[in-house]
């Protein structure tokens, strides 16, 4: 009887827990891959939405990922959140538009 057939075994225990880190790093990168979906659809709809509108940019929140970049013809600037990435959107007076980052 092979060693591997016996539950008890080392290398069995070790084969175990390869296919569950195996399973468990599946469903990690499938909840990676709909969150950059989820970002990606959402950022071009309201991109979308802007170029109907006829808006230069637009500044959005809803996700908490900090964002600023051309998307269609469009500024699209998210602001992020305060917890994780610590940034804001600034509207400066003059009308410039910044994310800033705080340390």
């Amino acid at each position: 009887m092979p060693i591997v057939s016996r539950k008890d075994a080392p290398l069995y225990q070790l084969f175990l827990k390869e296919i569950k880190f195996i399973t468990l790093k599946s469903k990690i990168d499938n909840s990676e891959k709909k969150a950059t979906n989820f970002i990606n659809d959402f950022e071009n709809v309201v991109v979308d939405y802007a170029k109907l509108h006829k808006y230069d940019a637009v500044i959005a929140g809803h996700i908490h990922t900090p964002a600023d970049k051309l998307i269609k013809g469009v500024r699209y600037v998210n602001c992020g959140d305060w917890v994780e990435s610590m940034t804001a959107v600034l509207i400066k007076e003059n009308g410039n538009i910044e994310l800033i980052k705080f340390i």
